[in-house]
């Protein structure tokens, strides 16, 4: 028995380490492309200033009433990271140094978008004369953002893009393998359960203290602590992963996915012992078990195998993939 369950783990977590490529979508809530340019970003230039960064944009804003205030929007993968805000100054020339507090070193460029405050937002005059040219200013535009693609940029040096690729690489794999080995645990624990070769009194008989020792130590427990902090790094509540919700919510997936298993095992095995399932399985506390693609029936192996694919493209995991250097494009 032991030998079966070092095999399957070995195969389960060979099918969740697989990698393939990419990573990419539209910028949610981006305004479709405009006639008129707002913000005519020039250049930029990165400053690394110990733990900080020094960010100079140069830009001209030539359609933009002086005084209009400008949102310039940092963002990495698509997230917003930070936001600066300026006035269009008399001669509508843009020349902004923003101080990034907090950044991730990253092989994925940043870059800025531009958009204007509401009209409401503005000062009252400003907010009169946009309100009042809707030609220009669109109602159905607003805030009239602009993504600057074609001025991307890295923050960080080589060696801080490389070791923080690598740490979310690491951080990753490590849970949802932990999440692999739960899932087979639970599946030949049932197993042997069921055999009455563990979990079984000498007569034979369930143990059921033994059963949710391992089931709630081992695995339910782990991953509700899991489900957590998935949780605040989706809320933002961690400020390294504000850019990773893409597979952080992959990974919340896997984890329902996983304790969704677990507790519909677990009912089969009270079943087949003639027993009442136990309301820890079947009305478990702070254990959340949505999947959003299998709402009637629990997710197969390969399925988990599906999901951890896509936390593997989007990471990049498994791919060879050079950094790019600081201060290339």
């Amino acid at each position: 028995m032991r030998r079966m369950g070092m095999r399957r783990i070995g195969v389960s977590c060979a099918l969740l380490v697989s990698a393939l490529i990419g990573w990419g979508s539209p910028l949610s809530g981006q305004s479709e492309s405009l006639d008129v340019k707002y913000v005519e970003l020039q250049s930029v230039k990165v400053k690394p200033e110990g733990k900080t960064c020094e960010i100079t944009v140069k830009a001209k804003a030539p359609r933009l009433p002086v005084g209009c205030k400008v949102e310039f929007v940092l963002m990495w993968r698509y997230q917003k990271i930070e936001v600066f805000v300026v006035e269009v100054p008399a001669n509508k020339r843009i020349e902004q140094t923003f101080t990034v507090k907090k950044y991730t070193p990253s092989a994925d460029h940043y870059v800025l978008s531009t958009q204007l405050l509401e009209p409401k937002n503005q000062p009252r005059s400003i907010g009169r004369q946009i309100d009042g040219d809707p030609e220009t200013f669109p109602p159905g535009a607003v805030p009239w953002a602009e993504y600057h693609e074609e001025h991307k940029f890295l923050l960080g040096t080589e060696e801080e893009i490389a070791a923080e690729v690598l740490r979310i690489q690491t951080w990753f794999k490590e849970r949802y393998t932990e999440l692999a080995e739960m899932d087979v645990l639970v599946d030949n624990s049932a197993d042997a359960a069921k055999e009455a070769t563990e979990f079984a009194d000498s007569k034979g008989e369930f143990e059921e203290k033994q059963w949710r020792k391992m089931l709630d130590g081992q695995v339910l427990d782990k991953i509700r602590s899991l489900q957590k902090e998935i949780g605040e790094g989706l809320l933002g509540k961690q400020a390294d992963m504000v850019a990773y919700r893409r597979p952080l919510a992959d990974l919340r997936e896997l984890a329902n996915a996983v304790a969704w298993r677990a507790t519909v095992r677990s009912i089969e095995l009270y079943k087949e012992k003639g027993l009442e399932p136990s309301k820890d399985d079947s009305e478990p506390k702070e254990l959340e078990m949505t999947v959003r693609s299998f709402k009637r029936t629990p997710p197969k192996s390969k399925d988990l195998g599906k999901i951890v694919q896509r936390i593997n493209e989007a990471l990049e995991i498994g791919k060879n993939k050079e950094a790019p250097k600081e201060g290339t494009p």
